[in-house]
């Protein structure tokens, strides 16, 4: 980045946002113990117990026959994401 007083200002916002999404997961999800981190792999094995190789045609329906793309999974996921993005953005507006 050419502005470093930029990015050094929205680096604080950016982990607001971080660790309230993995703080909402747990709390809508149920989750033991804390999440490790928020890529999907980490994510998918707090929700399923494991992880998926989504490249992979058997893996990825393991994942659909899990509920990967049903109301409680990705999508859930996503929405919580995009809620706490767009609470963040209010704020900062």
């Amino acid at each position: 980045m050419e502005d470093e007083e930029v990015y050094k200002a929205m680096m604080e916002p950016s982990i607001e946002v971080r660790t309230r999404f993995k703080e909402e997961l747990k709390k809508q999800f149920g989750f033991e113990g804390e999440l490790e981190s928020t890529l999907c792999c980490h994510i998918q094995e707090k929700i399923y117990g494991k992880s998926f190789y989504l490249a992979n045609e058997e893996e990825r329906q393991a994942f659909l026959d899990a509920g990967g793309h049903s109301e409680t999974g990705c999508p859930k996921v996503c929405g919580i994401a995009a809620q706490v993005a767009a609470e963040k953005l209010l704020e900062l507006i």
